[in-house]
């Protein structure tokens, strides 16, 4: 089977790695945006989690071609993790997974044991010498030294994840960042995995800059994906959100909410489906955060809470109100070395500056109501 891609272009695929693709975990992803937003809620045609775990696993591919040293075994366990990695993925990734977590303790990587287990891909995982087991070892970064190209600080899953995203979205800059450039350059030496400089060290400050670019992007919609949160809230409280809920796609699992939930839940999902956004009554960026900055990007029932004492306070209904609390993304921090130096960008990318982001939002009805934006940010600021 022949696979374009957009970012690497034409790959063969080997017989093992096709027979996954056409298994109900992988079409499942095809409906599962890379982005936490399902592909109905963004503006622009941002990639799908099938898209991006196929680009994952073309990377692999390549960084094996480049690593001769490293046996069939681990070639076959790389490809299949690689291409595996995001089957655990809850319906809205990574908002959907704080719920997951909630219930059972999983999130979207450990979950993946649970969803091939029994499934059509565990047999073929086992047709080549492997299992359910080693996959889930090596995706979650605990089958090291060879999980940690795919699961490091900069590994073939974060540079195909930033780049994809970064084209997709059209952020642009003259020259993207080449993934071809980055995975080639990864090599199995002394039992660890390195970077050869000569090679990639002008695409990885490229890539570092696209990261900070596609994660910019992202907090521009914080009123959105809070209000998803929101939802899934309330639908969660009033057990509404079983296990099978989180084996959905974006779009089945958005139905769910609209006609299923409670009507707090079919409100907001009603209000999402028309592009009827929350507006923004206050946002406070802090690079270091305040205690109840912090307990609130923790803890996504501390959110609900303020959410709600926020409505209170506001005299509003308590669907109205959203919050949103995280420390930002854009930074983060590279350890994997480079054979000979330490980068120039070493200073940026060694410790993690990012920033804490606490946002409030509100029901476009109320949102003009006198002294509300006062109110949130007295609430914000002096809590």
């Amino acid at each position: 089977m022949n696979y374009r891609d957009f970012l690497y272009g034409d790959w063969e695929l080997p017989d093992y790695i096709e027979a996954l693709v056409h298994t109900k975990e992988m079409m499942r992803l095809r409906n599962i945006s890379q982005d936490v937003l399902p592909h109905f809620l963004l503006p622009c045609a941002i990639p799908n989690r099938f898209q991006h775990s196929m680009g994952v696993c073309h990377a692999a591919n390549l960084v094996m071609a480049h690593n001769p040293c490293l046996g069939e075994y681990e070639k076959r366990l790389l490809l299949i993790s690689a291409l595996l990695h995001d089957a655990g993925n809850t319906p809205f990734s990574h908002v959907g997974e704080r719920y997951l977590r909630t219930l059972n303790g999983c999130d979207g990587e450990s979950f993946l044991g649970a969803i091939l287990q029994g499934s059509e891909s565990e047999k073929i995982i086992q047709e080549n010498g492997l299992t359910v087991d080693e996959v889930v070892q090596c995706v979650t970064g605990n089958m090291k030294p060879l999980s940690d190209v795919l699961n490091g600080s900069l590994d073939i899953d974060n540079c195909d994840n930033v780049a994809r995203y970064h084209y997709a979205a059209t952020l642009g800059s003259a020259v993207e960042p080449s993934v071809f450039e980055i995975v080639t350059s990864f090599r199995f030496i002394n039992n660890r995995w390195w970077l050869m400089p000569e090679q990639c060290l002008l695409d990885v400050d490229r890539w570092i800059h696209a990261r900070n670019r596609v994660y910019t992007y992202i907090y521009t919609s914080l009123n959105v994906r809070s209000m998803l949160h929101r939802a899934l809230q309330f639908a969660f409280e009033v057990g509404q959100l079983k296990l099978d809920f989180f084996l959905l796609d974006d779009s089945k699992a958005f139905e769910h909410l609209l006609t299923k939930c409670n009507p707090l839940t079919q409100r907001i999902a009603r209000l999402l489906e028309r592009w009827n956004f929350y507006e923004e009554a206050c946002l406070v960026v802090q690079k270091d955060p305040s205690p109840l900055v912090i307990s609130l990007s923790d803890n996504w029932q501390a959110r609900a809470r303020f959410a709600d004492r926020i409505a209170k306070e506001c005299n509003l209904p308590q669907v109205a109100v959203c919050v949103y609390a995280g420390k930002g993304r854009e930074k983060r921090a590279i350890t994997v070395p480079f054979v000979g130096i330490d980068p120039p960008f070493k200073e940026k990318t060694d410790k993690d500056h990012s920033a804490y982001r606490l946002g409030v939002y509100v029901d476009p009805q109320y949102a003009q109501k006198d002294n509300l934006t006062h109110i949130i940010k007295e609430l914000c600021e002096n809590t």
